[in-house]
């Protein structure tokens, strides 16, 4: 993610229960941000959960997800997720970048060429490193 931008992923928290599911979340890095307040899942239906990145420099940076619950079986849950932010740009003359049209003599684009041996940063994609959590929730049946 280019630094001081952002990028969004999406987690699927299942409800597979058969009663609503009360849940909130909580991440333990600011640059990771989730939803505030208490988000409500219908028995046997799924909530997107958008987790936003803003990256404010280069690098790598993780945080866990904290997914806390109604469920008496497993009220809380966790998962880990990663992002890098990078520095892009290109300069004039650099490594891998075409001549612009007016050096070329031609038409060039002045663009970046793939393969190229520049010492810039690409964009880094944002991973899910906790992708295998579907967050399962399940709440109980009442005991009548």
């Amino acid at each position: 993610v280019k630094s001081g931008g952002s990028a969004t992923k999406t987690v699927t928290i299942e409800n597979s229960g058969e009663k609503s599911a009360q849940l909130t979340f909580k991440s333990d890095d600011a640059k990771f941000e989730v939803p505030s307040g208490t988000i409500t899942v219908q028995p046997k239906s799924t909530y997107e959960l958008k987790v936003k990145f803003r990256s404010d420099g280069p690098g790598a940076a993780a945080s866990t997800i904290t997914v806390s619950s109604n469920d008496p079986d497993s009220p809380e849950q966790s998962f880990k997720i990663g992002a890098n932010g990078a520095e892009v740009g290109d300069t004039d003359n650099a490594p891998g970048s075409t001549p612009k049209a007016s050096e070329a003599g031609e038409d060039g684009c002045g663009c970046k060429a793939a393969g190229g041996t520049s010492k810039v940063p690409g964009y880094a994609g944002f991973g899910l490193l906790g992708l295998g959590l579907a967050a399962l929730v399940r709440r109980r049946r009442s005991a009548a």
